[in-house]
């Protein structure tokens, strides 16, 4: 595995940083810190002639002895991975897109400012622009971190509560294998969650409220199979991160806001999502469930993409809700709706019981 962390010498990409080190990487990894050194922005009017708007060196050698430092410590953390650095000059957005490129890199990590409660406050611009035009899974690390020393927040031990939202699309499914990647502390504990429709949703009308019977069969049908996907998927990670980590939970309603009321409810620290990136004339974009909970949750954030194979992806799906395939075909297989559905967080339980 190739990881660009990019970098910029405050307190939230340090937060990255402890974050990136938490984890026990496999033999070989190789991380590249990497950060832009902007060109002045000097304003010539009057057709005068430009002054050199390339950094001064002595800024360039200040950056990369900050960087060499890092490097160093991050190393002496990840003894089996290998840390280099590199610096580049120009637009940050750019050039950490064109940094992930040119170095084939599997992740790219960096740092952004946190918030909560009630005051919102979007991605920075650059941290928005890597996350939507990214090429593959891009890990958003967020904190409460403020330019005071020992403010922020440490991530040294890792994320402790991780939530995995899932629909049954291959992205979601991806995002779950990418998750499996990495080894997690031991403490670290997840949740996984789907989202279904309201069954109030589909009553927009007094001619819907006629079929209220078939409507609410139908909504049933979708939570049992959204239930037993999940309890699936559940079992398959279980084997991987083992016993009393995982819970799942059905939620239903808005994906977006679903999904960020459990993260807050539930205290999650990072939130996994799978996402379709969509390139060539109608231009890249995060499907609006991943871009809302990347801009506005609380917490760090994962989006994975760039993994499923072009031509393997499903057309409409919306990331982050469950979607129901054709009754005719999956009638005769449809689960019993169990009594715990309508339980908030059930744990999965392993044949024989947790141990």
């Amino acid at each position: 595995m190739k990881i660009l962390a990019a970098v910029d010498g405050s307190a939230h990409s340090e937060a990255a940083l402890d974050a990136l080190g938490s984890f026990k990487w496999a033999e070989g990894t190789e991380i590249v810190l990497f950060t832009v050194l902007k060109q002045a922005e000097n304003a010539m009017p009057f057709g005068r002639k430009p002054v050199d708007q390339t950094p001064s060196a002595e800024v360039a050698a200040s950056a990369s002895q900050s960087l060499e430092k890092m490097a160093a410590q991050l190393q002496s953390k990840l003894r089996g991975c290998r840390v280099t650095f590199e610096t580049a000059q120009g637009d940050p957005k750019s050039e950490i897109l064109n940094g992930a490129k040119e170095n084939a890199a599997d992740m790219i990590l960096m740092g952004s400012r946190g918030h909560r409660g009630m005051e919102l406050m979007l991605l920075g611009s650059v941290s928005q622009a890597v996350l939507m035009q990214g090429q593959c899974p891009v890990v958003i690390v967020k904190s409460e971190a403020t330019e005071a020393p020992n403010a922020a927040p440490s991530l040294a031990s890792g994320f402790k509560n991780v939530l995995i939202t899932l629909d049954n699309s291959p992205y979601s499914k991806a995002a779950l294998a990418w998750a499996k990647t990495l080894n997690w502390p031991a403490d670290t504990r997840f949740k996984l969650i789907t989202v279904v429709n309201a069954l109030t949703d589909s009553f927009t009308s007094a001619e819907s409220a006629v079929r209220a019977g078939s409507l609410s069969r139908e909504h049933d049908s979708l939570h049992a199979m959204a239930r037993a996907e999940l309890e699936e998927m559940a079992a398959d990670f279980v084997d991987y991160v083992g016993p009393g980590r995982v819970t799942t939970q059905v939620g239903e309603g808005d994906p977006r806001e679903v999904i960020l009321h459990i993260a807050g409810a539930w205290g999650a620290d990072l939130i996994v999502m799978g996402s379709h990136g969509r390139t060539g004339l109608t231009k890249l974009f995060l499907g609006s469930v991943s871009h809302a909970v990347a801009v506005h949750g609380y917490c760090s954030v994962a989006i994975v993409k760039g993994i499923v194979p072009k031509g393997q992806g499903v057309r409409q799906q919306t990331t982050g809700m469950f979607k129901l395939p054709d009754m005719k075909e999956i009638e005769s297989r449809l689960p019993p709706i169990p009594n715990s559905s309508n339980r908030p967080d059930t744990p999965h339980v392993p044949p024989g019981g947790m141990g």
